[in-house]
């Protein structure tokens, strides 16, 4: 059974950063995922995910055709973690254009 703190880093108004980590009975890190949601037309969109299912950190990359998926070998959770904020705090903007430009 895992112990999960979520919590919400706001953006904008239509964008955010949700960051989920599921820590195991000895507390240590066990899973984690930062997702970069925005609304787009009226609806929230998942945009980009770093998550470690299936025991492999890995990045859904929804902004691009066929969404692809982008394996993360040789980080950890923690690590996968750190990077995902930087990455989606840095680059969020153009990722919401990339979205929205695939959406027409």
């Amino acid at each position: 059974m895992y112990n999960v703190k979520r919590y919400v880093v706001w953006l904008t108004d239509e964008d955010q950063l949700t960051i989920d980590r599921a820590f195991d009975s000895a507390h240590r890190l066990a899973a984690a995922s930062v997702n970069y949601r925005a609304r787009i037309r009226g609806r929230w969109r998942v945009v980009g995910r770093y998550d470690t299912a299936h025991n492999v950190p890995h990045l859904h990359c929804f902004w691009k055709a066929g969404n692809p998926v982008r394996p993360l070998a040789g980080l950890g959770a923690g690590e996968m973690v750190d990077r995902a904020k930087r990455d989606h705090l840095r680059n969020w903007a153009k990722y919401r254009a990339r979205m929205e430009a695939n959406l027409s």
